[in-house]
Formats: structure tokens, C-alpha cells, sequence
């Protein structure tokens, strides 16, 4: 099964990529925008992961280049801080949360969806997940870089004080994908 992830940050494409092969194994074979020529991009005009998502889904899945491919994947993610609504200004929410406007202890969640489109019968498929973690304080000032996920070196696992980039290797990744297997798994099953 071949799946344009609609994408161009490679690092992102990295995760979901190797998401898709722990859930639906070797017949899954992920590609992303940046390894086509393609360059149009998506007016983002909705308001929450799912909707964004889909968004992306459609516009790609229209294209004619996209026929070559056996789906069209679009994915967004949000940030959860504390009780309030997903943020889908992740780069927002990142900054605040580093900015030190939120006390430790506070809980944050990662949230994701997605829309998975056959591009032979137009079909859609929704599904997404939402991974909590809690807020362990910035004492090293982290700040934001472009390409990078400072939020590693200032969440942890619910329960736990350890920075997730300080996990021994692999954990944060079995963390990770233990909350996103279900909605994965209902994505390629459906």
C-alpha cells in the first residue's frame, strides 16, 4: 500500500513514517511531498487538527500526481496545555510554554489527526490520537528552533521527571507510540 504523506518537513514525515510501519508492517510503503516535484501548498482555514487534516487531505488527493499513490494521508497536530482547547498554533503554544507562562506539573497532551483518502474510491478515513504529558519546568531556558523539538527537554511522561529526550533509548518512542497505536490502527483498518 502506497501512502503520499502530505508533508514537506522531513522530520515529521520520519515519525509518521515509522508510525505507519509499527502498526501496519512491511506492506506500508510511506512517501512524502518533499520527494515530489510537486510545490502547491494548502490554504489552512480550519480550526482543529482533525479539520486541518482533512484539509490537507483533499487538496493533495485532488492533484493528478497524487493518482500514482494507492492513498493520500493529511495530518496537523495540536498542543493541549492544562484544560483548554487544542492549539493548532503549535509554534505558539511552544513558546509560551518555554516562556514560562504555565506553573511545572501542568499537563499537556499532543494532538493529532488525520485523514487517510483511497484515491481510487475517494474514500475517507478519520482517526487521530492525543498523548498526555506533563510540563517539567524550562530551568535551562530552551527556546524554539525551526527543524527542532525542544518540547523533549521540557515534558515528561505523565507521572514521571524525566525529560523525555533523557529517557533511555526507546522509551520515549514506546511512550509515544503505546497512545497512538489505537488511532493509527483505526486509521488503516477502516
Amino acid at each position: 500500500m502506497t501512502v503520499l504523506v502530505a508533508t514537506r518537513n522531513k522530520e515529521k514525515f520520519a515519525i509518521i513514517s515509522d508510525l505507519l510501519k509499527a502498526v501496519g508492517g512491511k506492506t506500508i510503503q510511506p512517501f512524502a511531498l518533499f520527494e515530489t516535484a510537486n510545490t502547491d501548498e494548502v490554504d489552512e482555514t480550519e480550526t482543529t487538527p482533525q479539520k486541518i487534516a482533512t484539509q490537507k487531505a483533499r487538496f493533495f488527493a485532488a492533484l493528478p500526481f497524487a493518482q500514482a499513490y494507492d492513498f493520500v494521508l493529511g495530518m496537523d497536530d495540536a498542543i493541549r496545555i492544562g484544560d483548554a482547547e487544542p492549539d493548532v498554533d503549535s509554534k505558539g503554544a511552544t513558546d509560551r510554554l518555554l516562556g514560562g507562562a504555565y506553573p511545572t506539573d501542568t499537563p499537556v497532551a499532543g494532538v493529532s489527526g488525520y485523514c487517510l483518502i483511497d484515491t481510487t474510491t475517494k474514500k475517507e478515513r478519520l482517526s487521530g490520537y492525543e498523548i498526555p504529558y506533563v510540563f517539567l519546568g524550562n530551568p535551562n531556558g530552551v527556546t524554539r528552533k525551526e527543524g527542532a523539538y525542544p518540547l523533549t527537554r521540557v515534558l515528561g511522561r505523565v507521572g514521571d521527571k524525566i525529560p523525555l529526550d533523557q529517557l533511555p533509548d526507546g522509551e520515549a518512542d514506546q511512550y509515544f507510540l503505546k497512545h497512538a497505536r489505537q488511532g493509527i490502527e483505526k486509521l488503516l483498518s477502516s
